[in-house]
């Protein structure tokens, strides 16, 4: 077995960008803290990206390339356009998506670099939303309208971005949510309850009865289990699908 090739300047420079501007935002870090964090001449950030604002694109671009993310979207792959696969398929996405935002301990740079560039958008954010939020949104779209084909497209968008706001508040409110309820987040039993009420709620919301619902959420635990049981994840990735 070979040792890994020793990681160069440009590396050891995005990964210090990365730790400083996801600990404090692309405007309160600058490059010569950069280059010190690397143990670099500041000078190596010119000649290997231009500038900061480079830098910072180029460091956006790495920690979305790099995330783990894409296997939960990959749930959302149908083997048949059914509105009772399609409706499973969700349920589960909802959980995994909760799951890995709630019980993953450890610290995911792409989520962070996506949340500040909500609460303070630099010019990286257009590459963002093309290359990272679009197609995700894309693809949950296809589900619900398989769910829901009488929906237009503006209420797929609400539809879609509904599901994910659901998500991304225990995700972002967590430290307020688990002291009013005070019960930790990071339980799988928590978990199940919270993203199968999510599921409900967006499923009604979308016009399924209440047997399609059961029958979904019932679907996506099986699912589960068997994935536990024989080790298995996602039928595939999704590499070469998504930008």
């Amino acid at each position: 077995m070979t040792d890994p090739a020793p990681a160069t300047t440009r590396d050891t420079l995005l990964d210090a960008a990365e730790e400083l501007f996801g600990e404090r935002g692309y405007n309160a870090v600058g490059t010569r803290e950069i280059a010190e964090r690397a143990d670099a001449n500041i000078a190596s950030i010119k000649y290997h990206f231009g500038c900061k604002s480079e830098l910072y694109l180029a460091t956006v671009r790495r920690a979305m390339g790099k995330s783990d993310a894409g296997n939960v979207w990959n749930y959302l792959k149908l083997s048949s356009p059914e509105p009772a696969e399609a409706a499973a398929a969700l349920s589960r996405f909802i959980h995994e998506m909760l799951r890995q935002h709630l019980m993953c301990r450890e610290p995911n740079p792409c989520c962070n670099f996506m949340l500040r560039e909500a609460m303070e958008p630099t010019e990286a954010i257009d590459v963002v939303v093309r290359d990272y939020i679009q197609p995700y949104q894309r693809m949950l779209m296809g589900v619900i309208a398989v769910v829901a084909p009488q929906r237009t497209p503006d209420e797929l968008q609400l539809a879609a971005s509904s599901i994910l706001g659901q998500v991304m508040h225990y995700r972002v409110f967590r430290t307020f949510i688990e002291r009013m309820h005070t019960q930790p987040l990071d339980e799988e039993g928590r978990v199940t309850q919270i993203a199968e009420h999510i599921a409900r709620f967006s499923l009604l919301g979308l016009g399924c009865d209440e047997t399609m619902i059961g029958r979904a959420i019932g679907r996506a635990q099986q699912d589960r289990i068997e994935e536990q049981t024989l080790g298995r994840g996602p039928a595939a990735a999704l590499e070469g699908s998504i930008p």
